[in-house]
């Protein structure tokens, strides 16, 4: 395995990586690592129901008309 040093973050920035982490119940180092795995993940084909969801929405009319009726 390879190792990623990162330099210069932020307090904040650490600090925010810290409270998600703890919320995830990981320590820093896997918090960090999933997110650069989410970030660099290959982007998945939609689903049938989301592209079904998507070509039944008309593309005109927003929600504000909708909700006008």
């Amino acid at each position: 395995m390879a190792t990623l040093v990162i330099r210069n973050l932020s307090d904040d920035l650490l600090g925010r990586l810290e409270i998600r982490a703890a919320r995830n119940g990981r320590s820093i180092e896997a918090e960090a690592r999933t997110i650069l795995e989410a970030a660099v993940a290959e982007p998945r084909e939609p689903s049938a129901h989301s592209r079904t969801c998507r070509t039944s929405v008309p593309a005109s009319r927003s929600t504000t008309d909708s909700q006008r009726g």
